[in-house]
């Protein structure tokens, strides 16, 4: 039984369980230094909110290539295409959140850590499409 779970852990059905894992640790590698910039050491609402989501970004390409996609690439060419790919899609949605928490915290006048959560919502669902259909789509960067 425990083969078996472990097995259906490692296999392409549980990709999205997996995501989830490990989107739950870049959400909150995301939030924790986020909060902490912002809170601790009162730095700018959008510098914070930067710094937070490039630590995040880092560790969500390397959780996601080795765990969850379980990408191998072949060539450096390939490993650099894949990255930028991945980079290039976390740029664009974290423009989405930095505008998103923006709008929840300046403009509507939220609380911070709710404008921050709910922009995180919406990114992290954003992040697993461009991952599992352009970045690290099988067969694609591999060769």
């Amino acid at each position: 039984m425990k083969k078996e779970i472990i097995d259906f852990l490692k296999g392409p059905k549980a990709e999205f369980l997996r995501y989830m894992f490990i989107g739950i640790f870049t959400s909150l590698i995301d939030y924790v230094s986020y909060h902490i910039l912002y809170h601790t050491f009162h730095v700018n609402i959008s510098v914070s909110n930067v710094i937070s989501i490039i630590l995040a970004i880092i560790f969500a390409y390397v959780a996601n290539k080795i765990f969850v996609f379980q990408t191998h690439c072949k060539t450096q060419k390939a490993l650099i295409i894949e990255a930028a790919s991945f980079f290039a899609s976390r740029l664009f949605t974290m423009v989405l959140e930095v505008v998103g928490v923006e709008l929840f915290v300046n403009v509507l006048q939220w609380n911070a850590d709710l404008g921050k959560i709910i922009s995180q919502i919406v990114v992290i669902i954003m992040n697993y499409i461009f991952s599992k259909f352009i970045v690290f789509k099988k067969g694609k960067h591999n060769s």
